[in-house]
């Protein structure tokens, strides 16, 4: 489990860091599409570091409702 929190800890900041590019080309461009881009791309690094980091409670709840149902 310690691998798997690992490698959602690297995805997620790999997109954070490729959502704030977007965000820096919008502002050098003015494309939209990079707007929408790093909207959407830090949107899933801060979903996938908050599931990182509350990771063992939500496995733990998942392992309890599957023992008593």
């Amino acid at each position: 489990m310690a691998a798997l929190k690992i490698v959602l800890y690297f995805l997620s900041g790999l997109c954070v860091i490729a959502g704030a590019v977007c965000i820096g080309l919008f502002f050098h461009n003015g494309s939209i599409q990079a707007l929408g881009s790093g909207a959407i791309l830090l949107c899933f690094g801060v979903a996938g570091l908050l599931l990182s980091i509350f990771f063992d409670p939500i496995v733990r709840a998942f392992k309890d409702e599957r023992a008593r149902g």
